[in-house]
């Protein structure tokens, strides 16, 4: 198994597809005292993941 964090800032938005490819499964994190934290999740990776990745499965942490 291998793990990937991948950039969260606007910078590096037209890399972090690449690293995508021949990925199993999401683990979309996100912090439980911060609503923006899971606003980012609704409205950037949920979206952005789905868009690259339509049949990998995603896990909410």
């Amino acid at each position: 198994m291998a793990l990937w964090d991948t950039a969260g800032q606007e910078d590096y938005e037209r890399l972090r597809p690449l690293s995508y490819t021949h990925t199993d499964c999401f683990l979309v994190c996100y912090s439980v005292g911060s609503r923006s934290s899971f606003e980012n999740v609704i409205h950037k990776w949920y979206p952005e993941l789905k868009h690259f990745s339509q049949a990998v499965p995603m896990v909410l942490v």
